[in-house]
Order: structure tokens, then C-alpha cells, then sequence
């Protein structure tokens, strides 16, 4: 059953592992550095495309474990987390690249005008992914990378909802709770793992011949 537009599918921990896997094989590093940082940050793509590289970049050359920046959306401040790993792709495709401080993190890889990538190129690039996972494309999309994490974090958390509200600098939890949605699969899963009775010895009922 396909989604909404609006209810794209995050990909799961074993998924984005194996696009991982498969990036770091191609040589892929944009698309890596992608990858991780939208997945680890949770940003929006509109705010995840206008990232430049001192965004995430100290003043000592080393990448930020915490960035910050104005969100386009709603005006207020977001907080994303990279990981040790996204550092390590983030560092390893500025050197590739050759950006600098003023330069966009994610831009065409052929045409050169310094303009980052779109909202329509980055969905492309998810889709490629999820395509060569064996996954069916048009369940994904950009919010793909800003679901994937929400989940586990709220396991995480005992299911204190707070939590992944913060994470994504959600303005009402209701929109925290719309993302947190359980798919019907994963839902009757959980389902059957929840056995409330032991198993039954019943007696033998007896149908021999006399």
C-alpha cells in the first residue's frame, strides 16, 4: 500500500547501513556526506541544503559535533547532532571538494555555479538509494532522512515524547506524534510479541477404535 506524499517511509537502521555501505563502496562522498548529515541532524531539506561549511566547521578547522542555525520554516533556532562517523564524511568530502568557509556543502557535482543542490535533486538522490537497496522508491523522500532516527530515539526515551520533539524542533508535539507513527506492519509485530498466556497442555482426547 502506498503513502501519502506527506507519510514518506524513514529507512531503518539496517537500511541506511547498507546505503552506507554501498556509498563508501561507490566513492559517493556528496552523497554520503547526505546521508549522514540528514539523518544524524534531522533537519528539514530547506535547511539542510542551505548548510555552508562554516556551519559545521570551527574555527579550528574540526568539525562541530553540535551545529545551530535559523530555521527557514517557523524562524526560530535549530540544533543538530553529528555523529563521530558524519564527522568523518563531512571532513573527508571537504577535502575531496576543496570547499571553503563561504561555500555551500551540498552543490552539483557537474555544473559548477556554487548553488546548492535542490529540494527535487536531494529527493532524486534518496530514491537512487532506496532503489539500489532493493527498496520501492516512491516510498521515500527527503523526509526519509529526518524520520529515520525519530523511532529508536523514542525507545530510547521510554516513549517520552519530549524527547524526539526536541530533536526536531517541533513547535507542538502533535507533529512530534504524527512522525512517530507506527506502520501497520511494525504495529501488528509488536502485536504478537506480547503473549499474555502461557502455553496450553490440554489432555488427550482419546479417538481410537474400541
Amino acid at each position: 500500500m502506498s503513502n501519502s506524499r506527506g507519510d514518506r517511509l524513514p529507512f531503518t537502521l539496517e537500511q541506511t547501513q547498507d546505503i552506507q555501505k554501498w556509498l563508501l563502496g561507490t566513492g559517493q562522498w556528496r552523497d554520503l556526506t547526505l546521508l549522514t548529515i540528514g539523518t544524524d541532524s534531522h533537519l528539514r531539506a530547506s535547511d539542510l541544503l542551505r548548510l555552508k561549511i562554516h556551519d559545521l566547521v570551527d574555527i579550528h578547522g574540526a568539525v562541530r559535533e553540535r551545529i545551530f542555525g535559523p530555521q527557514k520554516k517557523n524562524k526560530s533556532t535549530y540544533e543538530g547532532y553529528l555523529s563521530a562517523p558524519t564527522r568523518d564524511a563531512v571532513e573527508h568530502w571537504i577535502a575531496v571538494s576543496g570547499k571553503t568557509s563561504e561555500d555551500y556543502i551540498f552543490t552539483g557535482l557537474k555544473r559548477q555555479d556554487g548553488h546548492p543542490i535542490t529540494r527535487e535533486a536531494l529527493g532524486r538522490r534518496v530514491k537512487a538509494w532506496a532503489t539500489q537497496i532493493g527498496l520501492d522508491p516512491t516510498q521515500y523522500s527527503t523526509k526519509s532522512l529526518r524520520k529515520s532516527r525519530v523511532i529508536p530515539i523514542l525507545e530510547a526515551a521510554n516513549f517520552d515524547y519530549q524527547v524526539p520533539k526536541e530533536v526536531l524542533n517541533h513547535a507542538d508535539i502533535r507533529s512530534t506524534i504524527y512522525y512517530c507513527k507506527v506502520s501497520r506492519t511494525r504495529a501488528f509485530t509488536i502485536s504478537r510479541s506480547v503473549q499474555f498466556f502461557n502455553p496450553m497442555n490440554f489432555p488427550h482426547i482419546g479417538g481410537g477404535r474400541e
